[in-house]
């Protein structure tokens, strides 16, 4: 009888420990600047526990997914909308969240600086001039190579 008796406190201790799970759900809302309902991609990533999964809201904007209990990173896209974000689903209740998306900031610049010209304002004619020096009107003989800014040149019998 002190057998039994043992046994039965035992699985009256254990058994509740067998009822627990590892999996809730989450409940998510996709919604505008205004409130309305936006229709948008989902992503749920985590490397570390090697889940990836993408998912799609219905045109009122709600998804509901069934995931393990873990913090896990949210993204949700909509156009140029971006979202990021952590969600931790906790328990096996219902976990509900709420992501308003908003038009994405855009800026361009220009930025203007004030360097030498690529015209020679002193030489404004038609013929081409290069950095290594002017050689338009120079005739060279046969062999003669002009090398760079120095201007070395070199002869057959030279």
């Amino acid at each position: 009888m002190e057998a039994f008796l043992k046994q039965l406190i035992f699985w009256l201790i254990t058994l509740p420990l067998l009822a627990q799970s590892n999996v809730g759900e989450l409940r998510l809302k996709v919604a505008g600047q205004d409130g309305l309902a936006l229709k948008a991609s989902v992503e749920l990533s985590s490397d570390a526990t090697q889940f990836h999964r993408f998912f799609d809201t219905d045109d009122s904007g709600l998804l509901s997914a069934r995931l393990t209990i873990w913090p896990l990173p949210l993204r949700v896209k909509r156009g140029f909308s971006f979202f990021s974000g952590l969600v931790e689903v906790r328990s096996a209740l219902p976990t509900e969240y709420l992501v308003h998306l908003s038009v994405a900031a855009m800026s361009t610049s220009v930025n203007v600086t004030a360097e030498g010209t690529l015209l020679d304002p002193e030489r404004a004619t038609s013929v081409n001039r290069n950095r290594l020096g002017d050689h338009s009107h120079h005739v060279f003989s046969p062999g003669e190579v002009a090398a760079g800014p120095c201007q070395l040149t070199a002869g057959l019998g030279v």
